[in-house]
């Protein structure tokens, strides 16, 4: 008798497999429509009997959820977030899952999305007038060459050269959280809040400068003291040579996990941060290095930007010291 081999655990091809999966999608769907709303709903919710059903179905669901997320990278706790956060979560998780699939079934099929390959310099040449006002564009004269020495020179000129790469994307193009470059009030994107005094709230305040956001951590800067050995006149300690010191590169959220667990470790570290803004209307920070006595760490702030948030558990310790680089 000829063996059959499943594909997927219990299901021999994929297209049972997928039928399956659209019989629980049917059944879930019938099951969610059956559910009391409205009057019916405010009636049901006075017997403990489905309050107690909802929380135990609604554990289940956060469980699955947690998992789901869980397999896409993201961990986080979803317990604490609000509904809306929730089913954000769930679509950002949903997307990338689709994303891998489109990518599976493209390498399937034998297709390969194109590589950027090397970047491909473009210089930009700005040439003013030497004696001319700054701002006389209509006497200035542009040229775009494909090389850096395609630029003509001139003794008349000011020549400013730009250099560009075509076939680079912008780094914002793969953030998850929109540029936002009106000019509305910032607002604060925290939501957790570790080493707090005061729980996370967030409020819209008038102030001199008009319309301001309340700072999450107001309460505990205002009443913050340093502790008593912070304020003891110690020994400097040499730092290790380049030589000894491990150079760490952090661009995946494993990485940052590890990073938080060595920061965890220390009382003091150093932190500096790299700005980029050319082409950008604010600015973005594009790295940030922190050093401890025994190794040096290099974030990379674009590929890990909305990962950030967890080193707020060191940055917002006060028995960690922080030595900034000004």
């Amino acid at each position: 008798m000829e063996e059959t081999t499943e594909i997927i655990p219990g299901f021999p091809t994929i297209n049972d497999y997928k039928k399956k999966g659209f019989e629980l999608l049917l059944e879930a769907t019938k099951s969610s429509n059956a559910l009391p709303s409205q009057r019916e709903w405010d009636f049901y919710k006075t017997y403990d009997s489905f309050n107690k059903i909802l929380n135990k179905e609604g554990d289940k669901v956060l469980r699955l959820m947690s998992t789901v997320l869980h397999n896409q990278q993201q961990n986080v706790n979803i317990r604490n977030r609000d509904m809306d956060e929730r089913m954000e979560m769930l679509i950002e998780a949903n997307d990338n899952i689709l994303e891998k699939v489109a990518i599976s079934i493209d390498e399937l099929n034998g297709i390969k999305r194109a590589n950027q390959g090397d970047p491909q310099i473009q210089a930009v040449s700005a040439q003013l007038p030497v004696n001319g006002s700054w701002n006389q564009l209509s006497k200035a004269t542009f040229s775009v060459s494909s090389s850096i020495d395609g630029v003509k020179k001139s003794s008349s000129f000011n020549a400013i050269r730009l250099l560009t790469a075509k076939n680079i994307v912008r780094p914002q193009s793969y953030f998850k959280d929109k540029i936002d470059n009106s000019n509305n009030p910032w607002i604060p994107r925290i939501t957790e809040k570790p080493n707090s005094i005061k729980p996370l709230a967030i409020f819209l305040e008038e102030s001199e400068l008009g319309e301001q956001y309340s700072h999450p951590y107001e309460m505990e800067l205002e009443h913050f003291t340093p502790p008593a050995n912070q304020l003891l006149k110690i020994k400097p300690e040499n730092v290790k040579p380049l030589e000894e010191t491990p150079l760490v590169e952090v661009s995946t959220p494993e990485d940052l996990e590890m990073c938080l667990e060595d920061l965890r470790q220390h009382t003091e570290f150093a932190v500096d941060l790299e700005h980029h803004s050319y082409r950008t209307f604010m600015g973005i920070t594009c790295l940030l290095q922190i050093s401890t006595k025994d190794t040096d760490y290099l974030i990379d702030t674009f590929t890990l930007r909305d990962k950030l948030c967890i080193l707020n558990e060191v940055f917002t310790k006060p028995s960690i010291v922080k030595v900034r680089e000004h």
